[in-house]
């Protein structure tokens, strides 16, 4: 899935419009390394998903906080889908409630993470995150 050339998309799953700002702006700040692409909530996150559309190489970064589909039913539906089902979900949150990250990783999430409070950490973590998903970990293909 990330192993060729392409460079990964994140998909920013957050209902905080400054959240997604933030993330633009360092991920601009990082150059070509990675692409993002912001939803605020699952539906419009599972639209995006469904539809034909060139192969991508995705990593979501998935907020638990929002409104309507939570962060956790968006992740088991992402689960419950054969199709999506292969696609790496990282927990975004500002939560560190040990039952959020049971059950997130109960749920089948890939990775928990909290969100950096500082710029320079928000940025350094970015490029761990597309480092590492584009270089060093090795996934199924999902084909177009």
């Amino acid at each position: 899935m990330f192993q060729s050339s392409q460079t990964p998309q994140l998909l920013l799953v957050d209902d905080n419009p400054h959240d997604c700002r933030l993330l633009e702006e360092a991920v601009g700040d990082l150059g070509s390394i990675v692409r993002l692409k912001c939803f605020h909530d699952g539906k419009a996150l599972f639209e995006y998903l469904r539809r034909p559309h060139p192969y991508e190489k995705h990593l979501i970064l998935l907020d638990l906080n929002i409104p309507q589909m939570n962060g956790f039913d968006i992740l088991d539906e992402l689960r419950s889908d054969s199709q999506l089902r292969p696609i790496p979900v990282v927990i975004w949150t500002t939560s560190s409630n040990p039952q959020d990250i049971e059950k997130a990783y109960r749920l089948g999430a890939n990775s928990y993470l909290s969100k950096p409070d500082q710029y320079s950490s928000l940025k350094e973590t970015l490029q761990i995150l597309a480092r590492y998903w584009s270089s060093f970990s090795k996934l199924p293909g999902l084909g177009s």
